[in-house]
Order: structure tokens, then sequence, then C-alpha cells
């Protein structure tokens, strides 16, 4: 009886087993199709299982997420603030090379009253050999859109001048990103 119900098991998937009631009817496409008929009640067995998140699970996913985006958002919401910082730490370095060239080749800084446009224009009165500009564009601007400030002489010892952006908050002295970004060597930090 189990060899006649193979058979018509198997003859219900189109495969016709020729041959008596004895047991030699497996041939290698029936051994084929009883491996395919495992197959699919292996993936009936899988799309009725009720598997999926529980609300533990969940909840663990959404902690381990809120904790690295602790530690990762304050690094990509400073990150164009501090890109400001080096964009004006570059251009004072800027500056200060033009300054340098403008020395070398009048023999002295621009006064505080001729500011920083004598890089760019001959002040009035032009002093000899000028020969500028010696800056590529006029912009005398930081970052945070507040002019540079430039002294001559120094009010720091050591330095010919005073060439410092008052950084984000626009005042003197802060910390981190309100830091003042200068051409002088702080002595007690011993930062620009």
């Amino acid at each position: 009886m189990a060899v006649g119900y193979r058979v018509a098991s198997l003859s219900a998937f189109g495969k016709e087993i020729v041959g008596d009631n004895s047991n030699n009817l497996l041939t290698a496409d029936s051994r084929r199709l009883t491996a395919t008929i495992g197959e699919k009640q292996m993936y009936a067995g899988l799309k009725s299982d009720q598997s999926g998140l529980t609300l533990i699970e969940l909840t663990i996913v959404i902690v381990i997420l809120g904790i690295l985006a602790a530690f990762i958002a304050p690094r990509v919401i400073n990150a164009p603030q501090q890109a400001k910082v080096a964009k004006a730490q570059t251009e004072v370095n800027g500056i200060k090379t033009a300054l340098e060239q403008y020395a070398i080749a009048t023999g002295e800084y621009p006064t505080t009253e001729q500011g920083l446009s004598a890089l760019w224009r001959a002040p009035s009165p032009a002093p000899a050999n000028w020969d500028g500009p010696y800056i590529d564009s006029p912009n005398f601007v930081d970052p945070w859109s507040n002019p540079y400030v430039y002294r001559q002489p120094s009010t720091h010892y050591g330095y010919d001048y005073d060439l410092y952006s008052m950084g984000k908050d626009g005042k003197v002295g802060g910390t981190e990103l309100d830091a003042d970004i200068t051409n002088w060597v702080d002595e007690t930090t011993g930062a620009y």
C-alpha cells in the first residue's frame, strides 16, 4: 500500500512511474521529485512561522542607535564651525605673507590708518617702491563676516604688528570656537 501511495504522489506532480508494485519503483527522477516535495514542505513551514522583532529587541536597537548618534552628532554639527576656524587661520597666514612682502618692498609695514587695504591699493601718500597689489583680492573679512583687525605697531612683544580675527563670537578673547585667531603666539597657552 505504501508503494502505491508513493506512485500516486509522484504521478500527481506529472511524473508517471511505469512498473509493478515492487520495491524497485524509485528511480533517479523520483528521488529528485521526493526531495522537491520535502523542500516545498520546508518552505511552507517557514512561511507560516511567526518570526519577527519583539518589542525588547526593537527597543535595544533604538537605544544603540541613540548612543551612536550622541557620539557622532556633536562632531558633525561642529564640523562647519571648525572649517571656518581653519579658513580664518589660513587667511591670517596669507595676509601675514602679503604684509611681509609689502615690508620687504617698501621698507616698513602699513600703518594702522593705512590698514590692510594698503596691500591692495597704494596708500596715500604712496610709499617708495610700492609694487602691489600684494594680495589676490581685497577681502579682509573673516568667515564670520567680521573685519580682520590690524594694528601697527604691535602691542605684543617681539611682533611688528597685530593681525587677528575675533572668532565666532566677534569679541576679544574666548575659548574653543570663540577663540581669537591671531598672528602672535599667546605666551600663556602657546596658541596663535
